[in-house]
């Protein structure tokens, strides 16, 4: 059966945002899945697991080019000597398909043209520019309006500038939409884009102050925009801007928190003697963001920083400030930080122990093999031995692999199951690629199989796509049509663009299954390392609450 007819029998599909992000996970979200966080609940009432960080920071461990360049080997020029680009075929990718994507803005599917917005943003396509501004205009639907706001932003042309300043200053535009123009003037990065977003956080320029949103926590959001807008801004240090909005009394507490999280996201050491102190702060959002950016600012000799965060990590009365406080131990890793991270494991309720596994793997210490091992093989609550499983996967010591590839054949929790198979795929494990192949081709639980296409993906790069192929040519689940999509987009090969854009070009199927075939054609031909987007996730305060920011980092 063709996969048209299949996919016309599937029932209702779960929700889908702009250029691809997928909220039909409900509870948490398994590691190395190829979606984007939800928010979590700004109160910190709701369940905050190792899977709620890891969700909001997995690409950055993953890392898929890197690992992929690594593992193919050298290449070379045709003349046997020369390396070359291995992502060079990508430029190729957006020459040739840049103008489907275009025609795509005209798809009478909201879904395939918001996809088509975000790809023609991350691909640079200049030419699109009228295009893209003229779907901004005249669409009909909200999201796809907002999809060429975020998609003209991407695109970093400096002739864009007087646009993205009447967009985020309009009365008229709606939230989101100015906060996406703000992202645009922070991609800018130039002397005038910047001197805009910081106005609008100074309190003394009424004449930027005028921009701000009327209703107050519209205004509270916009700010923590402009922050992290700001966070983009390539070849400038602004981390003496960040200290004064993190100290200015008259912003509201949340933007200053952003700041904080800024000076951890852009690695500004020199600022360490301040951030630290913040410590100490009666806001719970200063302390969380000073104790996740800690983790980014001082190193292994800064004893003073990890007494601090070993404190709180041990008894902040935030719960959320003792679990960042925790991976931050594990981020600067060395004796100490390990040693006091012992220290406190034992005293730790269950949803902070998976808080600790996690940080025994970013410390990278020879010591914390053995306990994650035993954890990964002893503990009977699977969530533990999960988190365990995963460390080991970032301790890049192969040398647990044959652990991981026992207790992955053992296993009877599905998130066992899936986190065994990122760890061995981390590791480079080629001796399970086989038993994970067959958890892909033979499972029939969508996010089991996806998980295994994400390992497999990234052990067998070469032979991955007949694989997935087959697996789209005879699935009935539209989750798993999507993520396989999804996933094809992350392999690092040309080969994979047309039959993605097949599926784009059946009108007989559902409008999620062929929006997910272009978001795969754009991260295909994306030139980034590692998406934009996903980027700004990225050691981020998520507790923070901003909607143009929550909305973006959904989108690979």
């Amino acid at each position: 059966m063709s996969i048209r007819l299949l996919v016309l029998l599937l029932a209702a599909a779960p929700a889908f945002a702009h250029g691809g992000s997928f909220r039909g996970q409900g509870k948490g979200v398994a590691p190395g899945l190829p979606n984007q966080p939800t928010a979590p609940d700004p109160s910190g009432g709701a369940t905050h697991t190792w899977l709620t960080w890891w969700s909001y920071n997995q690409f950055r461990y993953t890392d898929f080019r890197r690992r992929q360049n690594e593992r193919r080997g050298p290449v070379t020029n045709e003349d046997g000597r020369a390396e070359r680009d291995p992502n060079e075929w990508r430029a190729h990718v957006r020459g040739e398909l840049t103008p489907a994507l275009i025609g795509a803005l005209a798809d009478d599917d909201k879904e395939v043209r918001t996809a088509a917005a975000i790809a023609l943003g991350k691909w640079r396509a200049v030419l699109a520019i009228p295009d893209l501004q003229r779907t901004y205009d005249r669409d009909d639907e909200r999201e796809v309006r907002e999809a060429a706001i975020l998609g003209l932003a991407l695109l970093r042309d400096l002739s864009l500038r007087p646009w993205f300043e009447r967009v985020a200053g309009s009365e008229d535009a709606k939230l989101r939409e100015r906060g996406y123009a703000l992202l645009g003037l922070g991609l800018l990065g130039d002397g005038e884009s910047r001197a805009f977003l910081l106005a609008l956080l100074s309190p003394d320029d009424k004449k930027a102050r005028a921009l701000l949103p009327q209703i107050p926590k519209e205004e509270q959001q916009f700010l923590c925009a402009a922050v992290a807008s700001l966070t983009q801004v390539a070849g400038a240090d602004l981390s003496g801007e960040f200290l004064r909005i993190a100290f200015d009394e008259r912003l509201d507490e949340e933007v200053r928190a952003y700041a904080v999280s800024a000076l951890g996201k852009m690695g500004a050491t020199a600022c360490l003697k301040q951030v630290a102190p913040l410590l100490r702060s009666e806001s719970d959002h200063l302390r969380r963001s000073a104790a996740l950016a800690l983790g980014r600012l001082a190193s292994r000799t800064d004893t003073e920083a990890i007494d601090a965060l070993a404190e709180r990590a041990g008894g902040d009365r935030d719960r959320i400030v003792r679990h960042f406080a925790t991976l931050s131990l594990g981020m600067i890793g060395g004796p100490k930080a390990f040693g006091l991270l012992r220290k406190h494991y034992d005293a730790a309720n269950k949803e902070a122990r998976g808080f600790f596994l996690l940080a025994y793997g970013l410390s990278r210490e020879p010591g914390a093999g053995a306990i994650l091992a035993e954890v990964m093989k002893t503990d009977a609550d699977p969530m533990m031995a999960a988190g365990a499983a995963l460390a080991l996967g970032l301790l890049e010591d192969a040398a647990h692999a044959p652990a991981i590839r026992e207790t992955f054949a053992q296993a009877r929790s599905w998130t066992l199951v899936q986190t065994c198979m990122l760890s061995l795929a981390l590791l480079n494990d080629q001796p399970s690629a086989g038993k994970i192949e067959d958890v892909l081709v033979g499972r029939r639980n969508p996010e089991v199989r996806t998980a295994a296409a994400v390992a497999f993906a990234l052990l067998r790069q070469w032979s991955a796509l007949p694989v997935l192929m087959g697996i789209l040519r005879e699935e009935k689940s539209l989750v798993t049509l999507t993520t396989i999509s999804q996933v094809m987009g992350l392999l690092a090969t040309e080969k994979a663009a047309e039959p993605l854009l097949d599926l784009y070009r059946d009108k007989g199927l559902q409008r999620q299954a062929r929006a997910f075939a272009l978001v795969a054609v754009g991260a295909l031909g994306d030139p980034e390392e590692v998406p934009l987007l996903v980027r700004l996730a990225f050691d981020l305060n998520y507790m923070l609450r901003s909607d143009p920011v929550d909305e973006a980092i959904t989108i690979l």
